[in-house]
Parts: C-alpha cells; sequence; structure tokens
C-alpha cells in the first residue's frame, strides 16, 4: 500500500548565518516537506540532499506554498546519486520557500541532510548548475578556459532556443545535452565560434525532462568576457504558400516595429507546377536583417539548410527535383537588426508572362526588378513556324 508521508520540519542545526540544515528519514515512497525563509540579502540558493546508489530522494522546491510531485518551481530528481537546485537572481527572491523531499519506492530507507545554502560563489560549475526557467535572461563573466553550466526542466513538449551573445570575438561556445552535462565532444546541439551564438529546439525535438546547458570560454581572451544568454520560448508564425501571382507576393508577412530579433516561421510545401520554391525577405530601408531555411528543424545562423546573409534584401530559389517534396513542414528564421523594415513572402516563384513573341522585337518587359531572391522568370508564347527566338 503506497504510503504518503507529508512533514513540516524545522531546522535541526544552524551551522552558519547562510547555512542551515534539516535532518530526516524517509521510508521508500514517502514525501517529507521543510519550509525556510530567504532574506532580502540573498543573491544565490543552493539547495543539496545527499544520496547514494541505493538510498535516495528527489528535490521539489516551490516559493510561498508546498510543492507536489507535479506542482513545483524547480527540481531535481536523478536516481541513485546526490540531488541539488541551484538558484541565483532574478530566480531568487526574498520569502519563504517549500522544499519537498520525496524517497521513490526503487529507494531503500534515506536517512538524508538537507543543506540549505545562501550566497554562495561556486554556482554554474560542473557539480551545481544553475537552474532556469523558460523566459529567462542570465548574464555573467566568465574566465578563458572555463565553462558555466545551467539547467532548464520541460514539463511538456515545446518549441524554444537559447541565444548567448557576447561582445568580444572568442565566445563562449554553446552547447546543449539532455539528461547529462554537455562536453566539446558529447552534445544534442552546439554552436561555436561566434559572438552571438543560439541553438532551437521544436517542440517534436523537446521531449519532457532536464536540459543542461554549457557556456565554455576555451578561446576567451586572457581578461575574460561578459555575455548574456536568454532561453525563451518559440512560437513560429504559420504563413501560407505564396501562389506567386505578383512579383511581390501577394501572401506577405510584413514587420515594421525595428525590432532586433529572431522571428520564426512555419510553411507547408506546396507541388508548384514550375518545379522551384521562393523565399523572398525584402528591406525597405538601409538596416539588415539575415534569412535561414531548414527542413523540419529550427534554423539557426551556424545550422540552416539554406541561408542568405547578404547586405539588405535575402532570397533564394529551391529547386523541387532536388530541395523538397509536397507537404513537408520547413521553418524559416528571419533575424532582424534594430529599425529593420521587411516583408517575407514565400511559395511558387513569380513568372512575368509577355504574350507571343513578336517579329518587330516589341514582346520585351521593360525595366524590372531583380527581386531579393536574386533571379526573375519571363515566360513567352512562340508563333506557329517561328524559326528562331532571342
Amino acid at each position: 500500500m503506497r504510503q504518503l508521508l507529508a512533514i513540516l520540519v524545522t531546522a535541526l542545526s544552524l551551522t552558519t548565518s547562510n547555512a542551515q540544515v534539516f535532518v530526516g528519514t524517509n521510508n521508500s515512497d514517502t514525501s517529507t516537506i521543510f519550509s525556510f525563509s530567504v532574506g532580502a540579502t540573498a543573491t544565490n540558493l543552493a539547495v543539496t540532499l545527499n544520496g547514494s546508489s541505493s538510498a535516495y530522494s528527489y528535490l521539489m522546491l516551490k516559493q510561498g506554498s508546498a510543492p507536489t510531485d507535479t506542482i513545483y518551481d524547480y527540481s531535481s530528481q536523478d536516481a541513485g546519486k546526490t540531488n541539488g537546485i541551484y538558484l541565483e537572481l532574478p530566480e531568487v527572491t526574498p520569502g519563504t520557500y517549500w522544499v519537498r523531499v520525496r524517497t521513490p519506492a526503487a529507494s531503500q530507507v534515506h536517512a538524508f541532510n538537507l543543506l540549505i545554502e545562501t550566497n554562495k560563489n561556486n554556482l554554474r560549475t560542473q557539480s551545481r548548475p544553475v537552474s532556469k526557467k523558460i523566459d529567462s535572461l542570465t548574464t555573467g563573466w566568465i574566465a578563458p578556459g572555463t565553462n558555466h553550466y545551467f539547467r532548464v526542466e520541460f514539463m511538456t513538449n515545446m518549441f524554444w532556443r537559447i541565444s548567448l551573445d557576447s561582445t568580444n570575438s572568442g565566445g563562449p561556445d554553446l552547447f546543449v545535452a539532455r539528461g547529462q552535462l554537455p562536453t566539446t565532444t558529447s552534445s544534442l546541439k552546439k554552436a561555436i565560434g561566434g559572438t552571438n551564438d543560439s541553438v532551437a529546439f521544436t517542440a517534436a525535438e523537446t521531449a519532457p525532462g532536464v536540459y543542461y546547458i554549457g557556456a565554455f570560454a576555451a578561446a576567451a581572451p586572457a581578461t575574460g568576457l561578459r555575455y548574456s544568454m536568454r532561453i525563451a520560448p518559440v512560437t513560429p508564425i504559420n504563413i501560407d504558400w505564396d501562389p506567386g501571382t505578383t512579383h511581390l507576393g501577394t501572401l506577405l508577412y510584413s514587420n515594421s516595429s525595428g525590432a532586433a530579433d529572431d522571428y520564426y516561421f512555419r510553411i507547408t510545401t506546396a507541388n508548384p507546377s514550375l518545379g522551384a520554391w521562393r523565399t523572398a525577405l525584402r528591406l525597405f530601408n538601409t538596416n539588415d536583417a539575415n534569412l535561414y531555411l531548414s527542413r523540419g528543424l529550427l534554423p539557426t545562423p551556424s545550422l540552416a539548410d539554406y541561408k542568405s546573409e547578404r547586405q539588405g534584401s535575402d532570397g533564394f530559389i529551391i529547386p523541387s527535383t532536388t530541395g523538397f517534396l509536397p507537404s513537408e513542414e520547413w521553418f524559416i528564421l528571419v533575424r532582424t537588426k534594430t529599425g529593420s523594415s521587411w516583408s517575407l513572402v514565400s511559395g511558387s516563384p513569380y513568372v512575368q508572362d509577355l504574350g507571343t513573341v513578336a517579329a518587330d522585337a516589341s514582346s520585351g518587359s521593360g525595366p524590372v526588378e531583380i527581386g531579393p531572391e536574386g533571379m526573375r522568370y519571363f515566360s513567352a508564347s512562340p508563333t506557329a513556324g517561328m524559326l528562331a527566338w532571342r
């Protein structure tokens, strides 16, 4: 018979001014709940629970009320080892926090010590990766040759991305792994060699669980460097396949906000009779934006099936014979700079009909624009018995 034990326990020992220890014992398949207060001077919080391969427990942390097995702010649920939750500003705020120590049925009786510490100087390390929420911004300074580690937990599948930016050349590089710390040789995704690195995940790629993020500064300058990291949800904008009836396009997405950001789009390919697919990003001013396209995955500047990074407008034509099939899901990334005003069209190429070829060479188009895709198509009908055509 399953047992559920939920007891509020006060601290049994106070070791220092910024640390306290809770002592307890859980039978298999039981829980104990503790509460503690965090003051206004706390800049970080470390909650560490000892464990072994045979006797261990999970941690659930929540501010303001007691967590349950499924409702919590943060958790650490590694079987057969020590578990810990490590938080920094702005996730740490003054108030009362509640911890649930949950001993699973697979564990033996667990006599545990729960250590609560604040204002520690060894967070972001391999042993203490800092937990972050989706839609969070983190800043930091990293010394050359060192690594910073973070973790984020997903309860459901979702689209999301990580952006790691620095004003200095040389990194840091970005690595992501699921269920374990990433390394330079073992990661789920990575972005290296840029001052603005990013990786992105579709909902199909994001199974519920814990993902670890590494910011690696192997190539940082001797003085180190500052960086900012944003973890954010992504909501791709669905756009329709353009029929190609006009040069500028008829099913346009336009943006004049001037915001520097990453804009993701989702499109399902059609079966164009012309055997080609155009995607055109048109800039309406001198500010810049770049264009990236991938099949089934969210593209990034370092990982895309097709990209255009020219100054000004961008675009490309993809042949259906080798580039895509009908009814495929593709994703587009438009990365804009501050002040850019732009439109996006994707679908069948526009072909300008010149009519029947005239004997006096009057069937030309006259001056026309070559669009962002870098090509312009025309069609004409020959007359009966026409011997040549230029």
